[in-house]
């Protein structure tokens, strides 16, 4: 069988899993989930001798479905394309990465990326700071700067600030209980570097 996943955040594996119950209803695939906070991987189990029309059909129906959660498809790492938009950063200027809102999650990520292969090569730009400061705000980086900052705030806010100028996001928040704020942390973390990568120059957003 050929296997094909989704790495999804923001929704439970019970929702994701009526999702995608529905959405492979008559095609006669096998599925599983797997958690591991804050990501639920889909997977999809295809027969190798199904047709390739319908698997097309399939694979194009399961991608409409999981479009607002999916982040990554088939073992790809969020962490892998964030460190490769670090790296393709014109100029050898320094990099900060400042981590105001996750309490270190991000902070400790961020580094940890730095001690893979791609990420070593780039060590030597970057600084990463961790705060937490509940009442920072994007208001109060400056508008412009001859090198890169990439800040996540409390409240979700995201900022990358650099010689092309400021760029302000704001990521959800699919966990709004006081007892899943840990969880709430850990999706904004990877939500981070999604966003980052694609407002860095080259990235999907350019």
């Amino acid at each position: 069988d050929h296997l094909e996943s989704w790495s999804c955040l923001g929704k439970s594996e019970s929702s994701l899993g009526e999702i995608v119950e529905a959405a492979v209803r008559g095609f006669e695939v096998k599925t599983g989930y797997r958690a591991s906070v804050p990501y639920v991987e889909v997977k999809i189990w295809i027969p190798e001798s199904y047709p390739r029309e319908r698997k097309l059909a399939l694979l194009a129906k399961l991608n409409a479905e999981l479009a607002p959660y999916s982040v990554a498809r088939n073992g790809e790492d969020l962490g892998a394309k964030f460190i490769k938009a670090l790296a393709d950063l014109p100029g050898t200027g320094g990099i900060t990465l400042l981590d105001l809102g996750t309490e270190g999650i991000l902070g400790e990520r961020l580094l940890a990326l730095l001690k893979t292969d791609a990420g070593r090569k780039i060590q030597t730009r970057i600084e990463v700071l961790i705060r937490y400061s509940p009442e920072a705000r994007p208001s109060d980086l400056p508008d412009s700067a001859s090198e890169w900052v990439l800040a996540l705030f409390p409240n979700g806010e995201l900022v990358v600030l650099g010689p092309t100028g400021k760029i302000l996001r704001t990521l959800p928040t699919p966990y709004t209980s006081s007892s899943m704020i840990e969880r709430l942390r850990k999706y904004r973390t990877e939500m981070a570097l999604k966003v980052f990568a694609e407002c860095l120059p080259g990235g999907p957003d350019e």
